[in-house]
């Protein structure tokens, strides 16, 4: 394909040395972006992967805005290649990558501990004592760091084929995927039985399963894989009989059970979690009667009308917890929203609302008010839950105030955020 500095200068509005200068800037990803074909499209068999945390279809809208010339997406893009290009060299990995079996005897089974417990100085030999927002690093399984591994790989990867249309992050991807899910040898087996045990008290907990949340985003890579000939059906299906069989365990199982009853932001991961899951089984009954009654019959009633979440409140890392919360909220909104039932608006008679809670954090995210509760770490850093509350906000409301004060807070770190690329700003958004 021949480039046409100049004609892309027009459209981009710099002149052609100015162009070539930024493109060598980026260390020529501008060049390999724009290079790329529209109407390169793969087969996919009729794979069809919903969206689950972001829309496929605005991603490729922003593919196309960089292939027309529009930098303003680049810092993202160029943090994604890097990432992408590093993960290449990293992975697979897998549950039975440990030495520690857990208590049921087979390795397949994913094994972790709760964060915030520590031995008792007075008697090393007994039970673990709590310290809420303490972490004890000490803890960290093989499994718990892998999960994160793959989980992060998997997406990055993805969005990295969707991007650029190289298949050799596709390729690596499925297999990080097959590794960790599908494979006999290696697969993890669907539960989490054996998740946030504590020392000398419990083998598991049902609060386990917040780690789990971040298999959505195996569930996101799965629709951006889907056109790639490396994703095939058979691994399609073979995820979503995975996913259908984690699922069952999760709303038949007696920790599942109390998990999705426990009234913080432990319940509204696991409703997130059915919610996402169901979605991606095919499972419309359950999606619905999540949405229907058990967001709007409990979760929330976690906001006062005030806005305040007062289970999250209570914690020692309360301006965390809260955004934390208010994170797995709007993601359960935004998948109701692709079923045509508007929760961002929605409002209980006396007058609790997602936006209560949102506005309710606003002026002390920018810094008008100095938050009066416990936190004992900061809140906000690194925070990937802040963005997706303030950026799903400002578009679904209408109102600048949500991303001002997202640029606000991530200054210079604003345009590298990966969600400038998964949830974008566009003319016509979702």
């Amino acid at each position: 394909m021949n480039l046409n500095l100049k004609r892309v200068a027009e459209t981009s509005q710099l002149n052609p040395i100015k162009l070539l200068t930024r493109c060598l800037d980026y260390g020529m990803l501008f060049l390999i972006v724009l290079m790329m074909s529209t109407a390169l499209v793969y087969a996919s068999d009729g794979i069809n992967s919903p969206d689950i945390s972001y829309s496929k279809a605005n991603i490729l809208k922003v593919k196309k805005e960089i292939q027309e010339g529009n930098f303003r997406f680049m810092p993202a893009v160029k943090k994604i290649h890097h990432i992408a290009d590093s993960l290449l060299q990293e992975g697979p990995w897998s549950v039975i990558q440990k030495e520690r079996i857990p208590p049921s005897g087979d390795k397949h089974d994913y094994l972790s501990f709760a964060p915030y417990w520590w031995p008792d100085p007075a008697d090393p030999a007994a039970p673990y004592i709590h310290k809420d927002g303490v972490k004890n690093y000490d803890l960290t399984t093989p499994d718990k760091a892998n999960r994160y591994m793959v989980t992060d790989a998997a997406e990055i990867l993805s969005l990295a084929y969707l991007l650029f249309d190289d298949e050799r992050y596709a390729d690596h991807a499925v297999e990080i995927i097959k590794t960790w899910f599908l494979d006999d040898s290696t697969a993890m087996n669907p539960n989490f039985e054996f998740a946030q045990g504590i020392p000398n008290r419990t083998t598991g907990r049902s609060f386990g399963m917040i780690e789990s949340r971040r298999f959505i985003q195996v569930l996101d890579a799965a629709n951006l894989l889907s056109d790639s000939p490396a994703y095939t059906p058979e691994i399609h299906a073979g995820l979503q009989k995975w996913f259908g069989e984690f699922l069952h365990w999760m709303l038949t199982s007696e920790k599942g059970k109390k998990e999705g009853s426990c009234g913080n932001n432990h319940e509204s991961s696991y409703t997130l979690q059915v919610i996402a899951y169901a979605t991606f089984t095919g499972q419309d009954d359950i999606v619905r009667d999540q949405i229907e009654h058990h967001f709007k019959t409990r979760l929330i009633r976690m906001i006062t009308p005030e806005g305040k979440q007062p289970e999250e409140l209570a914690r020692t890392r309360s301006l965390h917890y809260s955004i934390f919360n208010l994170s797995f909220l709007m993601r359960i909104c935004y998948l109701a929203s692709n079923q045509g039932i508007d929760l961002y608006d929605y409002d209980t008679k006396d007058g609790r609302s997602i936006r209560k809670a949102v506005d309710f954090l606003l002026p002390y995210l920018n810094g008008e008010k100095d938050w009066p509760y416990q936190e004992i770490g900061n809140g906000l850093i690194g925070s990937d839950h802040l963005f997706y509350i303030l950026r799903r906000a400002g578009m679904w409301y209408d109102d600048a105030k949500y991303e001002n004060t997202l640029r606000n807070y991530y200054g210079n770190r604003y345009p590298g955020r990966i969600e400038q690329i998964t949830i974008p700003l566009l003319k016509t958004s979702e």
